[in-house]
């Protein structure tokens, strides 16, 4: 780990920011040499060599290499170029190259079908395309020049032009989203912004051993690993996210603090973890959806914390709630043994971040009424890449809508009640599905996960449908347990479940490996 002269001279320098922050730390530190990026699947570079660990130093100098390629193929300063790969380093390695020129690397998703990555791409305006062996078959349908890994051909000598000088609101990555509501959007990041948080938070107290599970193709893998090796911790890039390989590595690695989205984690949690080691892990990091107070329970009774110097049982659960145009967070809520205050409560903003709940028009909502969260601050998006509409079809009463629907406690603690798309609008009135689950899971320990949706019915209305997948240990059907769960939505004042059915791990899975709501409701039918 840096010393605290040296995170300071990081955040001291005015001109560092997510296009040139590796070129900076040299610069800064002097010796980077050091093995900082651990890999579970080794980067095989130009030569063919498989690597298993990475120094900055090592980092830079196959961007160096690939930079000089890129300018032989014509890449210039702005240019998109998109990149398709599975989910490894591979990215982060031509994100440093393209940036290190003034490009814009354009991330896909490694598990877009082919027509959506063909369509991705033209709406981005990408220059050339590149990809690996598992995605080469984008050749035969881009409209664009479309390169191999293995076709690289890396020239002889030096770097050909010096790094480019970003100012600070010059593009450095397009990021996707999940197309968790639709065709994945391209979200523009910027030099400044998407460093912004990383470097307000360089000094916190976090992991030294960090294991990141993160999608690598996607924004938080790239501001996670700028994170990390910006404070000189070690880190292992994992790929493999099935439980059994997060145990193992985390238990080989020691990793002192995990960082998933949330479905890593669930995934985690179907296993009896009582019968893993996890005794080395004091932090935990989601990053993107809210998590469950069922499945946080779980994972934080094991390892110890240090808080204020003293040693404490049980490990750290951090929850920030975020999303692809915010480069951060916008809120953050730590969860350990000696916290109850659960219920959907997402905890308070980032300093740096203005967060308001909005009505439809854009007014302020009073205290304990539900709204749409609206974001301001130095790390939101400017916007959809090429897309002005639906850029400003996000901003209402000066903020970006974050698509979220939230209120504001008195005490001054916000609560996200569900996604916007994901409401359900029944005769009896609103039901927010995010809160309902969260209220199953902490009532019925029979069952383990559960999902909400809204589907049309006969009368225009919607009513909603839950699919559970039950606890291996559970003792009652989902008949019995549906007639209990609507009793207590009942006693809650909230609207009733129409259908119940069988849900398992694999069903309703969107192209994310992440269960879709969207997908639930195109393949649910009513009983009518």
């Amino acid at each position: 780990m840096y010393s605290n002269s040296i995170l300071d001279q990081i955040k001291a320098d005015e001109t560092l920011g997510a296009g040139n922050f590796l070129y900076k730390l040299r610069d800064i530190v002097g010796d980077v040499t050091e093995q900082s990026l651990f890999l579970d699947t080794a980067y095989v570079d130009h030569t063919g060599t498989a690597r298993d660990s990475l120094s900055v130093e090592d980092i830079l100098t196959l961007a160096d290499g690939l930079a000089n390629w890129y300018l032989e193929k014509g890449v210039s300063p702005k240019d998109p170029v998109a990149l398709f790969f599975e989910d490894s380093v591979t990215y982060y390695i031509h994100f440093v190259a393209l940036t290190s020129i003034g490009a814009i690397p354009t991330h896909l998703n490694p598990f877009l079908k082919l027509e959506t990555a063909v369509e991705f791409i033209a709406r981005t305006g990408a220059c050339i395309a590149m990809v690996d062996d598992a995605h080469i078959a984008l050749r035969e349908q881009a409209a664009i020049p479309v390169f191999a890994l293995d076709e690289i051909q890396i020239p002889s000598g030096d770097r050909k032009k010096p790094i480019y000088t970003h100012h600070n609101d010059d593009p450095v990555m397009l990021v996707h989203t999940s197309g968790t509501t639709g065709f994945p959007k391209a979200v523009r990041s910027d030099h400044l912004p998407m460093a912004y948080g990383v470097l307000k938070q360089l000094k916190g107290n976090v992991g030294t051993r960090i294991l990141t599970a993160l999608p690598h193709s996607h924004g938080s893998g790239m501001t996670i690993l700028m994170s990390g090796l910006l404070r000189g911790a070690k880190m292992l890039v994992q790929t493999k996210k099935q439980p059994e390989s997060m145990f193992a590595a985390i238990q080989k690695f020691q990793a002192d603090m995990v960082i998933a989205f949330p479905k890593t984690f669930v995934d985690m949690c179907r296993f009896d973890l009582t019968k893993v080691d996890l005794n080395c892990v004091s932090y935990w990091l989601a990053i993107g959806d809210a998590n469950h107070e069922a499945h946080v329970k779980k994972l934080v009774q094991f390892g110890t914390h240090v808080r204020k110097g003293i040693e404490h049982e049980g490990s750290v659960f951090i929850d920030n709630l975020g999303s692809s145009e915010i480069s951060y967070a916008a809120f953050k809520k730590v969860h350990s043994l000696y916290e109850t205050d659960y219920g959907r409560q997402v905890g308070t903003t980032f300093d740096w971040m203005d967060v308001a709940i909005l009505d439809e028009g854009g007014n302020v909502l009073p205290e304990n009424e539900v709204g749409y969260v609206g974001i301001k601050g130095p790390c939101l998006t400017k916007g959809y890449w090429n897309n002005t509409l639906l850029s400003e079809k996000n901003r209402l009463g000066g903020y970006w809508l974050s698509g979220d629907l939230a209120y504001k406690s008195s005490d001054g603690k916000y609560y996200h009640m569900d996604r916007v798309t994901d409401r359900v609008t029944t005769a009896e009135g609103p039901l927010y599905s995010c809160f309902t689950e969260e209220l199953v899971l902490a009532n019925f320990s029979d069952v383990f996960e559960c999902s909400v949706v809204g589907i049309h019915s006969n009368d225009g209305r919607q009513k909603a449908v839950m699919a559970i997948e039950l606890a291996k240990d559970a003792t009652e059907t989902i008949e019995k347990i549906g007639e209990r769960i609507n009793q207590l939505l009942e006693d809650r004042n909230v609207p009733k479940i129409a259908k119940f059915v069988a849900d398992d791990p694999v069903n309703f899975v969107g192209v994310t490996g992440k269960r879709l709501k969207r997908v639930m409701r195109e393949e649910i039918t009513l009983d009518e």
